[in-house]
């Protein structure tokens, strides 16, 4: 309840400043397909891979300027990673060598992206730019003997940059958008249980593409 009560009062900043006026804001909600994986360390002969899962989110949008846009858009993230190995067959039938995909890591994050929309002239073409922060909700690992739910393998938390561009196509004061972004994680995620059992821990990170589609009200003036 705390958490649905903090994103409540950032959105209501948003809408009601401090002045007591209505600002003129932009609801909307979004959602699409990200390829958001871990990537870094991995065992020998093997590498991680991103796989394509989906996301929701809300879409709270305050004009600083004519072409400028405060946004935040709380949401749901799904992630998922292959820790994919390379086989060496050498056979007639196939003679080089073969990528095997041997573990599953799927993840649930909440996610809150605060940034900016920068507007062509027309208002169509866009640049957005900001950070998220996102907290973990669950973590599945899929491997050959099953799927089961591991306890502090990773942080249960993580913090990105996002950066990239979109395409709004307004139908009165509605509109649709057309958005991809990269995002970068900033945080290992290795927990601190997992950093005590290895020697050297291996060193994770969360990072992909992200495409959004949303359809937004643009509040009359």
């Amino acid at each position: 309840m705390s958490r649905t009560v903090l994103v409540a009062l950032i959105i209501a900043a948003f809408v009601f400043p401090a002045g007591g006026a209505v600002a003129q804001v932009t609801l909307g909600l979004g959602g699409g397909l990200s390829r958001i994986g871990i990537s870094g360390d991995a065992p020998l002969d093997a590498s991680w891979a991103a796989r394509f899962a989906a996301f929701a989110d809300l879409h709270v949008e305050l004009d600083v300027s004519d072409d400028v846009g405060l946004v935040v858009e709380p949401g749901l993230q799904f992630r998922s990673s292959a820790l994919e190995h390379t086989i060496s067959t050498g056979t007639a039938l196939a003679p080089s060598d073969t990528t095997v995909d041997s573990v599953y890591v799927n993840t649930a994050y909440w996610s809150l992206p605060v940034g900016i929309r920068v507007y062509s002239a027309s208002r169509r073409w866009y640049f957005t730019t900001g950070a998220a922060a996102h907290l973990l909700q669950k973590i599945e690992i899929d491997t050959l003997d099953g799927v089961y739910e591991p306890d502090n393998v990773i942080q249960n938390y993580d913090v990105s940059v996002f950066l990239g561009g979109g395409y709004r196509i307004p139908i009165d004061q509605w509109s649709v958008c057309l958005e991809a972004r990269y995002q970068q994680g900033l945080i290992d995620l290795i927990s601190d249980d997992q950093q005590q059992t290895f020697h050297q821990a291996p060193v994770i990170r969360m990072s992909g593409l992200l495409f959004r589609a949303s359809v937004e009200w643009r509040f009359a003036p």
